[in-house]
């Protein structure tokens, strides 16, 4: 939330829909103000494709920034298909209602470093190949590559 925050205070003329279901560990707090005129909460989980399509008509969107995962990385380990559904479908579901809506002038999705595993030295970078080495960073991974790119070219 505190991106979206950011967002909120340095481009005021910019309406931003988040969406989101508000798991557990989600901190609302970090939306200091979360009444302004530029900003909706919809509680919603982005696995459902038709409420993201409906709220693309809705909010006649143009760009999406993508970065709503299940991140609890030590939770992935006992509930890896849970992440797989969150993160993997989650993101299909969003790049299904992109293309179906066929509005969207921009899309990014926030990644994690996590998909390129452990630094041989120095940092990674974009061109290094993905090593996810845990249940969390493969579905970050596998949303990404075979994902994004099918849907690059569709």
């Amino acid at each position: 939330c505190a991106f979206i925050n950011h967002w909120i205070e340095t481009y005021p003329n910019d309406k931003i829909i988040n969406i989101d279901r508000l798991d557990p560990v989600a901190n609302t707090n970090n939306i200091s103000n979360p009444n302004s005129s530029n900003y909706s909460l919809i509680v919603a989980d982005i696995k459902n494709k038709d409420i993201v399509l409906h709220l693309c008509n809705q909010y006649n969107i143009t760009h999406i920034i993508h970065f709503a995962v299940q991140a609890q990385l030590d939770n992935s380990f006992g509930s890896s298909v849970t992440f797989t559904e969150s993160n993997v479908y989650g993101t299909h579901s969003v790049l299904e209602a992109s293309r179906i809506y066929g509005k969207i002038l921009k899309f990014i999705h926030i990644s994690t470093d996590e998909v390129y595993g452990e630094a041989s030295s120095g940092s990674n970078q974009e061109i290094c190949l993905l090593n996810p080495l845990n249940p969390y960073a493969a579905t970050i991974a596998a949303a990404e590559s075979e994902l994004g790119r099918k849907y690059l070219y569709s």
